[in-house]
């Protein structure tokens, strides 16, 4: 009987996937900016595994993971705060033969509380802050940003499943400035979806996570471009991705993840700074892998390394795809936990730090 209980919320949770798609979908297919990366951000402890944390999401980062794991936490109480800086030599937006790695910026902050067998969240996410003012060859400053306020809540009806939702209210902001000048104009357009997520613990030590979130459109007044002279102003499209992963304990301190992740495409997306590239307009499919090894876990102090890569396909036509190897530390003395990650890639790179407090924790079901 109780498989088939699991069986039906497992049915139930993957109509909600759907549901929850097919109401999201674009809108007509006008030019857009294609604001998103193959690579892993917010959490620092995610990018240093690789980005493989579907199938584990068991600390406040979760909400935009897998919210599912939100309720199957390790703390009662959890919050974390990390920065992000990443330099992505893609392309050349100059002339001078050579890629330009532009800044380009990630934040998150999440506050999380497990309470039985419920899991909250409340945060701000900024998972897109690219600025191209910073070429001296440029004669004007271009942003992009996109800033999204998030609540989470999930639920774990019994020790095998769980299920979670995170509710996103999400900005995408456009502006342009004439460094000369400095005439500037701006536009900013909002819109609300949901990530939603299952995670299924078969056995001691073995969990298996699924995850979903719509594609974006946000409508830009492209009227905006004849006001500045200019043709900066385009809607802005984020992708569908739908996130398969599995976490396997295999020892005491040691733990593997991995992730299949699927990103949606669309025909007429541009780069940001330059109308002579254009993204892919197919489905693109990242593998991920990583690991955690507790090399300390005291009661009062942990010391934990971590590590993994992935194999980043281009998004943009014509140019090649690249192998990632990513690392990190993290050390928790008490509630206060310190974490540093890095990406690393040809013509790449990610640093992140983290800061994070974690109260009271919880028996693990392992």
């Amino acid at each position: 009987m109780k498989s088939l209980n699991h069986l039906s919320i497992l049915v139930a949770a993957i109509g909600l996937f759907f549901s929850v798609g097919l109401g999201e979908k674009c809108k007509a297919l006008d030019s857009a900016y294609g604001a998103y990366g193959f690579f892993p951000q917010g959490s620092a402890r995610v990018i240093a595994m690789g980005g493989a944390f579907t199938g584990l999401s068991d600390d406040a980062s979760a909400s935009i993971y897998n919210p599912a794991g939100l309720a199957m936490a390790r703390w009662s109480f959890d919050f974390s705060g990390d920065s992000n800086r990443i330099i992505n030599k893609e392309v050349d937006l100059t002339g001078d033969n050579k890629r330009d790695g532009l800044p380009y910026e990630a934040a998150n902050l999440s506050l999380a509380a497990r309470w039985k067998n419920f899991g909250f969240a409340l945060g701000q996410t900024d998972p897109y802050n690219l600025q191209f003012g910073e070429l001296s060859s440029f004669s004007t400053k271009l942003g992009l940003s996109l800033v999204s306020q998030d609540i989470s809540f999930a639920w774990a009806p019994s020790k095998m499943v769980s299920l979670g939702g995170t509710y996103h209210l999400e900005t995408a902001k456009l502006s342009y400035e004439v460094k000369s000048s400095g005439v500037s104009t701006e536009d900013e357009a909002s819109g609300s979806y949901y990530t939603v997520g299952v995670l299924l613990r078969p056995s001691r030590v073995l969990q298996v996570g699924l995850m979903y979130r719509p594609e974006r459109l946000y409508d830009i007044d492209e009227n905006l471009n004849t006001v500045s002279s200019s043709d900066f102003f385009h809607d802005v499209y984020v992708p569908e991705q739908t996130n398969f992963g599995i976490y396997i304990r295999s020892s005491s301190k040691l733990s593997w993840t991995f992730d299949m992740n699927t990103y949606s495409s669309r025909p007429a997306l541009l780069y940001v700074g330059s109308a002579g590239f254009q993204f892919t307009d197919k489905a693109t499919t990242i593998y991920r892998a990583g690991f955690e090894y507790a090399v300390l876990n005291d009661k009062d102090v942990e010391f934990t390394w971590r590590g993994g890569g992935y194999q980043e396909e281009p998004r943009v036509v014509g140019i090649d795809s690249r192998l990632h190897f990513t690392m990190g530390i993290a050390m928790r003395w008490g509630f206060i936990t310190f974490g540093a990650a890095y990406d690393q890639a040809s013509d790449f790179s990610t640093t992140s730090q983290s800061i994070g407090v974690s109260v009271s924790a919880l028996k693990k079901e392992f």
